[in-house]
């Protein structure tokens, strides 16, 4: 039960730390010690990304019962690049609603 909640979770963070993202790409800067500012800002922002984005992996992984043997590999990989690929796509729709938006 705690490893669909570490998904869920996982899940919900990386929605969380995209539209962050999102809204700190629309900061207006017009210095160059503003523009780093805003680059740092979205490296930070990276970390907990990735940090989620390798926990979905892992708590799918659990949630399949932690195999160790070829499968255990099969269900590690897919579930990276789903995370990978529902990482780009959500970040992909969120970005272009958000600029229809405004």
């Amino acid at each position: 039960m705690v490893d669909f909640f570490l998904f869920i979770g996982s899940l919900l963070g990386t929605v969380f730390v995209i539209h962050q993202i999102i809204s700190a790409e629309k900061i207006r800067v017009h210095t160059v010690m503003k523009e780093a500012g805003k680059n740092i800002l979205l490296l930070l922002w990276g970390i907990p990304l990735v940090f989620f984005m390798l926990l979905i992996p892992y708590a799918i992984w659990n949630l399949t019962g932690k195999s160790h043997g070829g499968d255990g590999v099969y269900i590690i990989g897919f579930s990276a690049i789903g995370s990978v690929v529902f990482t780009f796509s959500y970040f992909y729709h969120a970005h272009r609603k958000n600029e229809k938006a405004g």
